[in-house]
């Protein structure tokens, strides 16, 4: 909870100021709760700020965007660590709780969102002053404080990563005993991408971004 929370929080202040965009995107009456989940193969065609993209009927989190088109957003459901979507062999691992294999991957249109360098000066103020620093999996960690990012770890790689500049990660406190991972990027110019994963793969951090980059690519044309 308090990772969707923490997405919601990120998605409001990256968004920047309404840009017209063809088509609807999705109505949150339509979402599909994972009891629902169909494990339909259809391929369904969207245009995200011009680039074609394809999922399965299944990939899509909203049954409303089965119509394909035009779209600003588009959620998608699948399973690490190949991104394959629900399916009749696989579907329990989507209704169990907590996080498990389970990614999401959320496309956005990119004119919609702010610069990435002031959303992280905003997200580094919560990091507490004296937190203590710790190097493991290639990545710098960060205690946090206060807000919306209370209780977060801010992780930073160690050596320059072409995406990502830096991503938060929940801590097992309380009941919150599956906390997530959220990584923000842009893919391209075009397209902003954020993913959320289980805390429990953070040491594959690396092999997971590289899969969200091929998935991303194996279902866009252009």
């Amino acid at each position: 909870m308090r990772t969707l929370f923490v997405l919601c929080s990120a998605a409001i202040l990256l968004a920047g100021g309404a840009v017209p965009v063809g088509g609807g995107s999705h109505r949150y009456s339509d979402y599909l709760p994972p009891s629902t989940f169909p494990t339909d193969p259809t391929p369904v065609h969207l245009v995200l700020n011009g680039h074609r993209l394809t999922f399965s009927r299944a990939h899509l989190q909203f049954q409303s965007q089965w119509a394909g088109g035009p779209v600003s957003e588009i959620f998608v459901n699948a399973l690490l660590p190949d991104s394959e979507p629900p399916t009749k062999t696989n579907l329990q691992e989507f209704l169990r709780a907590g996080h498990g294999r389970k990614i999401d991957v959320n496309f956005t249109d990119a004119r919609r969102m702010r610069d990435m360098d002031a959303f992280k000066a905003w997200v580094f103020s919560y990091i507490q002053p004296r937190s203590v620093t710790i190097k493991r999996h290639g990545l710098v960690s960060f205690n946090t404080g206060g807000g919306v990012y209370s209780g977060m770890n801010i992780f930073i790689p160690e050596e320059p990563h072409p995406d990502i500049q830096f991503f938060e990660c929940g801590i097992k406190i309380g009941l919150i005993v599956s906390p997530g991972c959220q990584v923000l990027f842009f893919y391209n110019p075009g397209i902003h991408v954020d993913y959320s994963y289980s805390r429990d793969f953070l040491p594959q951090w690396k092999e997971i971004h590289d899969g969200v980059r091929r998935f991303i690519a194996q279902h866009t044309e252009n």
